[in-house]
């Protein structure tokens, strides 16, 4: 799954489904915090929910991970599929510019931009 692709409401269907997946999950969750931070970047009004469930998806690793850490996963992967419901079925515009890594991937700004291509 790479996500890239998905629109707001297709992401919140993920997020809404991270309550039925493993606890162990960590290259899914890794994966939607990632990429919900491209979102937040764009539309601001995700940033604080995004940022709790970043937050909560890294206290999952092995060490760190107990049942109310799991817990603190759904309830921020909850609140976040609804904050992204809300914008329907946007698809979030990324930069196709070659990187060294290979495509770039990053939001693109209100005019188009790539903060990294300006």
């Amino acid at each position: 799954m790479a996500f890239e692709d998905y629109t707001a409401a297709e992401l919140a269907h993920v997020l809404e489904s991270i309550k039925y997946r493993s606890p162990e999950d960590m290259a899914t969750l890794s994966m939607l915090s990632e990429r919900t931070f491209g979102w937040a970047r764009r539309y601001p009004q995700l940033g604080m929910v995004q940022d709790r469930f970043s937050r909560a998806a890294a206290a999952q690793w092995p060490r760190s991970r107990s049942d109310q850490t799991w817990r603190e996963v759904v309830a921020a992967s909850q609140a976040l599929a609804a904050s992204m419901r809300r914008l329907g079925n946007i698809r979030l515009a990324l930069c196709k510019e070659r990187a060294g890594w290979g495509t770039c991937n990053l939001t693109l700004d209100e005019e188009g931009q790539c903060s990294q291509h300006q």
